[in-house]
């Protein structure tokens, strides 16, 4: 009887080239077994041991996964761990392109960052790694956690500009709670002449340009890491974060796990849904375990839109998308595929923080719109839109962006987003009043401004938020109106809403355009 070795959990494809058999021929065998199974299943380790003996007579054992990647060469003690943050165009990628020797701008469209990408040197016998963060306050919620995580942080400031004293009080404060070291360089020192009005702590006059001063920006970090005497955790469940996600020819994301350990054959746990790891790759090589602190990639896997996970062993879906809002009935509905994880995150920040009435969000995806994209949209009558690729691509797609600044601009000047609530008018409900089987009416009376059918509504208890929507009716002494006006009594119904208490309080408000982002 041969023997095979594999994992927890196993691809059938997998399955299939260990085993030697065409995916077809194991498919058909395990259906005259009265087995229904797709070549893109997985399998658990008990019920491919049982199938394999039973149907192949093959002897199925479990692997035994080394615990350790130190084998690789790499001291993960001496892994540093380093955010470049600041303000647009102050010379942050400029900055990484002469400590890396590497050309990154020519690569990013508008010559902007919109993706957060990591780049790795080896210095003083430690392993530096590089987190080039966008610099644009869309990005905030993705900027926040990677700094949040890194062992140094390094804010770059163009002399040219005012100094942001709110901003680094904010990353003082980070760094005093995290444990981590904050080090401010002054730029473009070699356009103006320096002064002495600076005098912050592990400051550095630096020219990114020409590299004036970097070297001893870099020394000081080495210095400067080796008193925070960071240890390896190897606490369970593991804890990470999505640093990137790009789909080309293929889907290649980039994780940092800073607690636990992280292995073939275990799961990555989002908030919606989990993912099983079939692959790992660190410092390019294909391993079997990752040990914190520890930046990894994972190929052909796609990864939902989120940003922290935990690893466990769970067995869930796999998806690339988010699918915001259901709701066909708005006058415009938008299907966006972009350029990177980071650009997704941003987007799906800015669309959950706006006030709008008209839009709608079906999908987020990553990677080119394929067939299926397009049919979605035909069906579902949205518009398909690019965001982070080079122009023309496709003539079936409505709008594209090289940024994602283009892309918030055009929706804040065209579709009235960004709206404020202006309170109109507020009722109290006094007293509830049956109507017919199912329905009641709310007597109530306006305690301030005035309330119009037209306008919608929130009902309150106490702060608590019950309803959103609109009044059906407004009767006052029996006669339908459509509005009412400061200490006046009325009976309202409200659409698709029937659970009133007396004492709820009903504000009435429109949305007003305000300045844009």
């Amino acid at each position: 009887m041969n023997e095979i070795y594999i994992n927890e959990v196993v691809k059938i494809v997998e399955l299939c080239s260990i085993i030697n058999i065409p995916i077809i021929d194991f498919i058909k065998k395990l259906f005259f077994k009265g087995i229904i199974i797709k070549k893109h299943d997985f399998l658990n380790f008990e019920f491919t041991k049982k199938i394999c003996k039973e149907i192949f007579n093959i002897e199925v054992k479990k692997k035994h996964i080394k615990e350790t990647v130190l084998q690789q060469g790499t001291d993960l003690t001496n892994n540093v761990f380093i955010s470049i943050t600041g303000n647009v165009n102050n010379g942050k990628t400029s900055f990484i392109e002469f400590v890396t020797k590497k050309k990154i701008l020519d690569n990013e469209l508008g010559h902007i960052t919109q993706t957060v990408l990591t780049y790795n040197i080896e210095f003083c016998n430690k392993n530096l790694f590089f987190f080039d963060l966008p610099g644009h306050q869309l990005f905030n919620e993705v900027i926040k956690i990677c700094i949040y995580h890194s062992d140094i942080i390094i804010y770059i400031i163009s002399i040219d500009e005012d100094i942001d004293y709110k901003k680094i009080n904010e990353l003082v404060n980070i760094s005093k709670n995290r444990n981590s070291i904050l080090i401010i360089c002054l730029n473009k020192c070699d356009k103006k002449k320096i002064n002495n009005k600076y005098n912050f702590k592990n400051q550095f006059f630096i020219s990114a340009k020409t590299g004036f001063n970097i070297k001893k920006v870099i020394k000081k970090v080495i210095l400067l890491f080796n008193t925070l005497k960071k240890k390896i955790d190897f606490t369970l469940p593991g804890v990470g974060i999505i640093i990137n996600q790009i789909n080309k020819e293929i889907n290649i994301s980039t994780l940092f796990i800073y607690k636990g350990i992280v292995k073939t054959g275990f799961y990555l746990c989002f908030k919606n849904q989990n993912v099983y790891i079939d692959n790992l790759y660190f410092n390019n090589k294909k391993v079997d375990c990752v040990i914190s602190p520890a930046i990894f990639e994972i190929k052909e896997t796609i990864l939902p839109i989120d940003i922290f996970f935990e690893i466990k062993k769970e067995v869930f879906s796999i998806e690339n998308k988010i699918e915001i809002k259901k709701n066909l009935n708005k006058k415009i509905n938008f299907y966006l595929m972009v350029y990177s994880h980071s650009i997704a995150c941003s987007i799906y920040n800015y669309y959950c923080n706006l006030k709008f009435d008209n839009i709608n969000i079906l999908k987020i995806l990553i990677g080119l719109p394929k067939e299926n994209d397009f049919n979605y949209c035909k069906n579902f009558n949205c518009m398909l839109i690019l965001i982070g690729f080079n122009k023309n691509i496709n003539k079936n797609v409505f709008k594209e962006f090289n940024t994602v600044f283009e892309f918030t601009e055009f929706i804040n000047k065209n579709y009235k987003c960004n709206l404020e609530e202006i309170i109109i008018g507020k009722l109290i409900i006094k007293n509830i009043f049956p109507h017919s089987k199912n329905n009641k009416i709310a007597g109530c009376k306006v305690i301030f401004g005035k309330i119009n059918i037209l306008n919608k509504i929130k009902i309150y208890n106490n702060t608590k938020i019950l309803f959103e929507g609109y009044i059906t009716t407004i009767k006052k002494k029996d006669i339908f109106i459509k509005e009412v006006f400061l200490n006046e009594d009325c009976g309202i119904q409200i659409k698709n809403f029937n659970n009133y208490e007396i004492g709820n309080i009903i504000i009435s408000y429109i949305l007003k355009n305000v300045k844009n982002i």
